[in-house]
């Protein structure tokens, strides 16, 4: 079945007259994940994309191009502003709060290590971004375990990721700089953010805010704490307890670590919250820029756990494992961490993300029928780190 209708509102969204389809289908696996997420705010948000895709290209003044390929939780285009700006348009459910938390992330890192903010409006579940060009994302960077020399190339991978986190953490952290001044009228486009900070214009967007500078601590920002994520772990052991997938005392030494960290933390800045080689993006602003933040606040190393079983968690390679001792020891040196932090660090973030996995999955059933699916990279990784826990 079609997942959406494709009324006249799908098509003709170019405010310069150029007629482009927009919304002929939604991928299949948006419609699976925004229904398996959020239920019936998810459908209802489907249902309605098409008219919510032309009143926003008409509030902002955008022409809409061809949405991208592997859409999963968003729906994300390219798209062009009325001055012929290339910029990037990102809409989901307003609901969940998710792209509050993203759009608050990015006015915190302020251009520093990610793309700009352009415009938010939150009623809508729409955010208007910088576009970076030419866009490839870091993956490939990472080589085939069968390429000579891999460990000097994945070091080179990794160290663009860490000069990224670093950026992002630095801008985080920043309490020093005022909030930007936001005005209650439309301005009719939006909010220019191609410039420095201390030269934009601090209007507001259609409906939305105006992208400032924000940290940990500073009026405007409210961020949730990357503490609360703990929970996933109680909810894994009350659903599945022995039962599960996973090792019942790995979960619990990872729900232990997890605190522990948390508690211990050096410091707390803005977090990236998912920062990986998918997630970051060759520019020519900065050589590199990050999407997609999460938006949570607390220790740095925290960021270090996601690029231990990226890219591509799913593949089981243990040439890939193999790499992993050495980026442990590069993001502690290059991210200022002990070395048994980043482990931690690594340890309980690869957990977390297959406990996040199993969520909404019954015990005792194939995954053919909503039970637990197998574990991953991330898996392998924890169990890697294990025995170097102190």
């Amino acid at each position: 079945m079609r997942p959406l209708p494709d009324p006249d509102a799908t098509r003709g969204l170019a405010p310069g007259g150029s007629q482009k389809p927009v919304l002929d289908a939604v991928p299949a696996a948006l419609v699976r994940n925004a229904t398996g997420t959020w239920g019936d705010e998810g459908r209802q948000w489907l249902e309605a994309l098409p008219t919510l895709v032309a009143d926003v290209a008409r509030r902002w003044n955008l022409t809409v191009e061809t949405p991208y390929a592997g859409l999963s939780f968003h729906w994300v285009a390219r798209v062009t502003d009325a001055d012929g700006r290339p910029a990037v348009l990102k809409l989901g459910p307003p609901g969940p709060g998710h792209l509050r938390d993203e759009a608050a992330a990015l006015r915190a890192f302020d251009g520093h290590g990610a793309v700009w903010l352009r415009a938010e409006d939150a009623e809508r579940g729409a955010l208007l971004l910088e576009r970076a060009e030419p866009g490839t994302l870091a993956r490939p960077l990472v080589p085939a375990s069968t390429v000579r020399d891999a460990a000097r190339r994945d070091a080179e991978a990794t160290s663009v990721l860490i000069d990224v986190a670093n950026r992002l953490h630095r801008a985080g952290s920043d309490t020093t700089r005022p909030d930007h001044a936001t005005r209650p009228h439309d301005t009719g486009r939006p909010h220019d953010t191609a410039r420095p900070a201390s030269t934009r214009p601090t209007s507001t967007a259609p409906g939305g805010t105006a992208p400032g500078s924000t940290g940990p601590g500073r009026p405007g920002v409210a961020l949730p704490d990357v503490a609360g994520q703990r929970d996933a772990f109680a909810v894994y052991l009350r659903t599945f307890g022995d039962r599960g997938p996973l090792p019942r005392t790995l979960v619990e030494r990872a729900d232990r670590l997890f605190a522990e960290l948390c508690d211990s933390a050096p410091r707390r800045v803005v977090l990236h919250g998912d920062l990986h080689h998918d997630n970051v993006l060759r520019a020519e602003r900065e050589p590199w820029l990050a999407i997609d933040p999460h938006g949570v606040v607390g220790d740095p190393g925290y960021d270090a756990g996601a690029l231990l079983y990226n890219p591509d968690p799913p593949r089981r390679d243990s040439d890939l494992l193999a790499l992993v001792p050495a980026r442990v020891e590069q993001l502690a040196d290059r991210l200022g961490q002990p070395l048994e932090r980043i482990t931690a660090w690594g340890f309980v973030v690869a957990m977390l993300s297959e406990v996040w996995d199993t969520e909404g999955r019954t015990p005792g059933i194939s995954p053919r029928h909503g039970g637990p699916g197998p574990t991953g990279r991330a898996f392998d990784v924890a169990r890697l780190l294990l025995p170097r826990l102190t």
